[in-house]
């Protein structure tokens, strides 16, 4: 299984406009007491690579959903991971070297 396969597995994956984008990491909890919601990373499989082997990172979001209740759902009903409420390039990643900056 190569790197894409094996996180595409690992942490999920959605399409968004006809591209696919895989996230490089499991989502987490992140935002404020007032403003709750999970981000993680990913890359779009669209994007080019460049010859140093560096392609578009980006920050997924997803916002809690109204109806999550935490002490009752597990957490992979808190969000609906398969259409992120926000995507914003946010650097590079490296795929052979499993990092981004």
């Amino acid at each position: 299984m190569n790197n894409i396969e094996k996180m595409k597995s690992e942490n999920g994956h959605f399409e968004k406009d006809g591209k696919l984008y895989i996230l490089t990491q499991q989502a987490y909890l992140d935002g404020t007491n007032d403003h709750p919601y999970y981000t993680a990373g990913a890359i779009c499989t669209a994007d080019e690579v460049d010859e140093d082997g560096w392609q578009p990172y980006y920050r997924i979001q997803y916002e809690i959903l109204d109806s999550y209740r935490p002490e009752d759902m597990q957490e992979d009903c808190a969000c609906n991971w398969y259409e992120p409420d926000e995507i914003e390039e946010s650097g590079e990643y490296s795929i052979e070297e499993d990092r981004c900056c």
